[in-house]
């Protein structure tokens, strides 16, 4: 399974979905490192403030882009998906499945509607999408994974299907 099982009994399911890598708080805080190490190497040789600055921030760029780009693609926190039907709620949370993470998708469990796998043959990726009724108009989508490879998430789809 693309999604790991965290926990599982009767009334509860909760998935782990492994992020992919660090966040931008990551990137920022080694430019800032090699931004300040620039900065202290320029004015240890008598360098004018300004002028190391500038010189700092000029080389400080490139690593800045180079690591953007490397992790632009792989920002995803780790994500858990508690499905639960003792209380009949369904929570997104980042970082830590217990009351310490972050919820940032609380929505009762028999709002949902239909549990799909969508495949994008360009790309070669399936992602499996929750979709949640919140009022007669309005619907929630929740991706819950993507991976590649076409039905790829058949098996998590059916694992949810026999939960629910």
């Amino acid at each position: 399974m693309i999604a790991q099982v965290h926990t599982q009994d009767t009334q509860c399911l909760v998935l782990y979905v492994k992020g992919r890598r660090k966040s931008w708080k990551f990137v920022l805080q080694i430019a800032t490192g090699i931004l300040l190490g620039l900065f202290t190497l320029l004015m240890l040789m008598n360098m004018l403030w300004w002028l190391a600055v500038l010189i700092s921030i000029g080389g400080t760029l490139p690593f800045l882009v180079i690591l953007s780009a490397l992790f632009l693609r792989v920002f995803e926190p780790d994500r858990y998906f508690v499905f639960d039907k003792a209380w009949n709620v369904f929570q997104c949370k980042l970082n830590a499945a217990d009351n310490t993470g972050k919820v940032v998708v609380e929505l009762p469990l028999n709002t949902l509607v239909k549990v799909e796998g969508n495949y994008d043959s360009k790309l070669d990726v399936e992602e499996m999408i929750l979709n949640f009724s919140i009022s007669d108009q309005e619907e929630k989508q929740i991706l819950l994974l993507r991976h590649s490879g076409e039905n790829s998430t058949l098996s998590d789809r059916e694992h949810l299907r026999l939960f629910l």
